[in-house]
């Protein structure tokens, strides 16, 4: 049985002192299909917004026999340092 969670396709770091106005840090393309990225952004900030896009549909290349299906996205730690 093979697996539906993939990486995100795309990730955005927002931040900013005002949730109201936070600007765009990052816009990183990720690339599949092991490892982990660092997104490094400059400057501290009061308030930050990740939003991770997920790729809409199991690529035709994965070997589950589940191409087109919807995938998932879990994101278990996100680090600030």
């Amino acid at each position: 049985m093979g697996s539906e969670i993939f990486r995100p396709a795309n990730v955005e770091i927002w931040g900013g002192d005002d949730p109201d106005a936070l600007q765009l840090l990052s816009n990183k393309k990720m690339e599949m299909p092991d490892g982990f990225d660092k997104i490094k952004t400059h400057g501290s900030y009061r308030y930050y917004l990740m939003k991770a896009k997920s790729y809409e549909r199991i690529p035709k290349w994965h070997n589950a026999g589940k191409s087109g299906r919807y995938t998932w996205v879990f994101i278990d730690e996100v680090l600030f340092y």
